[in-house]
């Protein structure tokens, strides 16, 4: 689809969603995933261009949430000691994920902002609004 497809209010409310995202893996992880919820229930009557970016958005944020908290947690809890090899595979486990997180949220975020769809490879958690 080229931009022309869709209008510019619903081009920002997609990139809008992405960029949330985005904020939610790098800089401000929980405020930016509540706020990306909350715009998850504004969008209830726009097309499906938008939702499809706010559903992406929203389950690419919880999978990140799952993937790079719950094995370094527990790791953590699992491993106490001070082996650094399985330091070591925690750090490293961690920037790859999130590296891989980050990439494909920008991805998306380039999507957005030209108006064509996006969606990530994760399975689905939540369904569209």
């Amino acid at each position: 689809m080229s931009v022309f497809e869709h209008d510019q209010t619903r081009i920002r409310l997609a990139s809008k969603a992405q960029l949330l995202n985005l904020l939610n893996i790098t800089v401000f992880p929980v405020i930016a995933f509540l706020i990306l919820l909350q715009h998850r229930k504004e969008a209830v009557n726009q097309g499906s261009f938008v939702k499809q970016h706010i559903t992406s958005s929203v389950n690419a944020s919880i999978w990140a949430g799952i993937l790079l908290i719950a094995p370094v947690v527990f790791a953590i809890v699992a491993w106490p000691g001070g082996d650094e090899s399985k330091l070591m595979f925690i750090i490293l486990y961690f920037v790859s994920v999130h590296s891989a997180f980050i990439i494909l949220a920008v991805l998306a975020y380039a999507r957005a902002l030209g108006g064509k769809s996006y969606q990530f490879f994760l399975p689905k958690i939540l369904k569209s609004a």
